[in-house]
Formats: structure tokens, sequence, C-alpha cells
């Protein structure tokens, strides 16, 4: 009678960005430094980017 509602799987680049923000939400709470950790943030998308970037010209390749 009643349907499971299924949640949805989140992807690799959701978990990825999880990752980096609770680390970053840890930092901030234990008192670290705001400016540093915002560095920090941008270094870890553009890893994100790049990363997500090779995926895509590998799948693209394989085409």
């Amino acid at each position: 009678m009643f349907k499971k509602i299924k949640s949805k799987k989140p992807t690799l680049n959701e978990l990825i960005m999880g990752v980096y923000l609770e680390s970053i939400n840890k930092a901030l709470i234990s008192g670290k430094n705001p400016k540093h950790m915002f560095k920090r943030l941008q270094i870890m998308i553009e890893e994100q980017k790049s990363y997500r970037n090779s995926k895509k010209r590998k799948s693209k390749m394989k085409k």
C-alpha cells in the first residue's frame, strides 16, 4: 500500500564537498584562523574542479 520513499544517493562531488566542509567547520569551531581556512577552502574547491574536469576528459576520450 505505502511506497517507500527512496533517498537520493549523493554523487561523488557531493561527498567530496561534504568532507571538505566538515573539516573546515571543525577547524573553525576549534579556533583556527578564518582567513587561512578560507584560502584552504579555495584550494580544495580548485582541486575538486580539476578532478571533476579530468573525469570529464577521460569519458570524452572513451567515446
